[in-house]
């Protein structure tokens, strides 16, 4: 009985070691602010994989229950938090969602969905293998 009671969780948590150890190479979260700092891992990956960093991040930020007001993000918040220009955002998310790395919420902005963490840790790894391992 104990192994069966062993499989029923909550889809709404996240692995927040999975999502520590994902993350951890390439930022770092303020908890006044939330924003993101860089670490060396960041610079070793395209726009793409930080465009889902940060949505990761964001993930991370509410299991911590830190000041954002949700998980989503939209392309302009992803902007200003990043430093990465719209112009590169927009397409980084079109493929991302095309890979189902990220979805899109009802109120406009993205989300890295739970099933897709695993995902997006091999898909971040490819770039930086090294970083990461």
């Amino acid at each position: 009985m104990a192994a069966l009671e062993e499989l029923v969780v909550d889809a709404r948590e996240v692995d927040r070691e999975l999502v520590g150890t994902l993350l951890k190479p390439y930022l770092r979260i303020d908890r006044e602010t939330c924003a993101i700092l860089p670490q060396p891992g960041w610079a070793e990956v395209p726009n793409e994989a930080r465009v889902l960093l940060y949505l990761v991040a964001r993930k991370a930020m509410r299991a911590l229950a830190l000041a954002i007001p949700a998980e989503a993000a939209s392309p302009l918040e992803i902007e200003r938090a990043t430093g990465i220009p719209g112009g590169s955002v927009r397409p980084a998310l079109k493929r991302l969602l095309k890979g189902r790395l990220v979805e899109r919420e009802l109120g406009g902005g993205y989300i890295v969905p739970n099933y897709a963490i695993l995902r997006a840790r091999a898909y971040v790894r490819q770039w930086a293998p090294d970083v990461a391992a």
